[in-house]
């Protein structure tokens, strides 16, 4: 086993090259985009010093992230940093390079000042509360709840199936954008529970079937819960054209293999989401091809950087409109008049709780906003007292990714949390997924 400073160096080694790799992929991205409304960044604008600056900041929480456990606030605090943290703490500079040098670093300063405090906090005090006891549990109530949630996933996908009609014809990863309009546009004439079902399906309900169907020792049950799995997460994905369904799934399958024999999520996690970045923008570099252009471009920008570019817009509107500090800074819609001021279009932009935690309700939502998380996150590493860390890792990523982009409170029901814990809590007796068999 390698020396603690040895693997805190490692970590630290690894987020400078995931920050690089942000801001040439930004340059890149902004580049390419120049006359799209949103992407027209004079990038060449910032001042050199407030980058490094910058660069140097959001390279400090990786100090007080903890390596030596495999909890999955553990994986939350990596994944939220990677994906939300740094690219809020790059991208905030160049956006918004107008406003005056001393107004860019305090809020720099702030956000990270904020999240190392959250962390400390949560490792020292709060990570240790105790408020599950699966054993409670009556096992005759057990079998028909079992019941009761297998018919609302067949019920689900006959509902689905008998809206949009049956097809698996996947979009091109060219034309998800073209296909996602169109689903958009056949969502707004029906009932606001189909949206729910269908995003409740990629972030829990597909995951939770195919790592069932990885973990089962029975043949039979491990080919059809993988391809029921699989099939519900396609056929989602041809339906809405929503990338993030497919990286959900893909996630958490490859999580599930990869943190299943490692005790240092923290190492493994960064590791491979760097590899992975590198990877793709060396072959960028050196093959000039469509397909691996569109996936740098659009895909990787899709789940690194346009969460700081949202929350960016966010603090400039927050700063035009003076409500940062008040309760006339809560505003409705606002996920929709940032897609529509500064990007010009019909749709939504959240900022994920980093930046819209002062939309809601100014200071006072600060603490709403981590009160909420902290349920979250006390109550998956509760599960990981009963369970193996690997399956409850890999069925919470999605959920824990989806905090990064959008607002604390629609964690909850719109996008599965509630569903994911009563999974868990009635697949109790469970022996491939319990610790204690």
């Amino acid at each position: 086993m390698e020396k603690g400073s040895i693997l805190r160096l490692k970590f630290y080694f690894y987020t400078i090259l995931w920050e690089v790799f942000l801001l040439w992929l930004a340059r890149k991205v902004f580049d390419t985009f120049y006359n799209i409304k949103g992407y027209d960044i004079n990038y060449q604008e910032t001042d050199p010093i407030i980058i490094f600056f910058s660069l140097f900041l959001a390279s400090m929480p990786s100090f007080f992230i903890p390596l030596n456990n495999k909890k999955p606030s553990t994986v939350f605090f990596v994944i939220f940093y990677y994906f939300h943290v740094i690219p809020s703490t790059l991208l905030f500079p160049i956006i918004l390079n107008n406003y005056n040098e001393n107004v860019i670093l305090i809020f720099v300063i702030f956000f990270n000042i904020i999240y190392i405090s959250y962390l400390v906090l949560y490792q020292l005090l709060l990570r240790n509360i105790k408020i599950i006891n699966m054993k409670i549990l009556n096992n005759k109530f057990r079998y028909w709840f079992l019941f009761f949630v297998n018919l609302f996933i067949a019920l689900e996908l006959i509902m689905l199936i008998k809206v949009f009609g049956f097809s698996l014809s996947l979009p091109s990863i060219f034309k998800v954008y073209t296909q996602r309009g169109i689903f958009k546009e056949e969502l707004n004439d029906l009932p606001r529970i189909i949206s729910y079902i269908i995003i409740n399906s990629c972030y829990v309900t597909s995951p939770f079937l195919t790592i069932k169907g990885i973990t089962s020792k029975n043949i039979i049950y491990k080919f059809f819960f993988i391809s029921a799995g699989l099939f519900l997460i396609f056929y989602i994905f041809s339906l809405t054209g929503y990338k993030n369904s497919l990286f959900g799934i893909l996630f958490s399958i490859v999580s599930y293999f990869m943190l299943k024999n490692s005790k240092i999520v923290t190492l493994t996690l960064s590791k491979f989401i760097v590899f992975l970045a590198l990877a793709s923008g060396t072959i960028n570099l050196f093959i000039h091809n469509q397909l691996f252009e569109t996936e740098l471009i659009h895909w990787f920008r899709r789940i690194s950087l346009t969460q700081g570019m949202n929350v960016a817009y966010h603090i400039d509107w927050v700063l035009k409109n003076e409500k940062l500090l008040t309760y006339d800074a809560v505003y409705k819609n606002s996920a929709q008049i940032i897609s529509k001021v500064y990007y010009g279009e019909v749709g939504n932009a959240p900022a994920g709780i980093l930046g819209s935690m002062l939309e809601f309700y100014g200071i006072i939502g600060i603490f709403l906003t981590f009160i909420l998380l902290t349920i979250i996150l006390v109550f998956l590493d509760n599960l990981a007292r009963y369970f193996k860390e690997e399956v409850i890792i890999s069925l919470s990523i999605p959920i824990c990714y989806a905090i990064t982009g959008t607002s604390i409170t629609s964690i909850f029901f719109t996008y599965g949390f509630v569903l994911l814990i009563l999974l868990f809590y009635f697949k109790y007796y469970n022996l491939n997924w319990r610790k204690w068999q």
